[in-house]
């Protein structure tokens, strides 16, 4: 056994070593994390979802797999400053 627990310890670390390296090239390169290039995307994909769009804002929610509609509406402001239902109004 404890040539498993070794190997999933060495693999863990490693697989933490090349986060790290990755995520320090992606900052080093556009002066922005993993994390908020996703987000921008994401954010991205929504609003043009939103204006094309005849679904509800629920069902845009669940499409891109938000938890629920008040977490998805919240992530939404918190990116834009507005809220899904103001995008589609303009």
């Amino acid at each position: 056994m404890n040539w498993w627990k070794g190997s999933i310890e060495d693999n863990t670390y490693e697989n933490f070593k090349k986060k790290k390296y990755l995520t320090n090239i992606v900052r080093q390169v556009t002066h922005h994390t993993p994390k908020s290039i996703i987000d921008q995307y994401v954010i991205l994909q929504l609003k043009m979802q939103l204006k094309r769009s005849s679904q509800s804002i629920k069902e845009v929610a669940w499409e891109y797999h938000f938890a629920d509609t008040s977490f998805f509406c919240r992530y939404f402001k918190k990116h834009t400053g507005i809220t899904p239902q103001q995008i589609r109004e303009k």
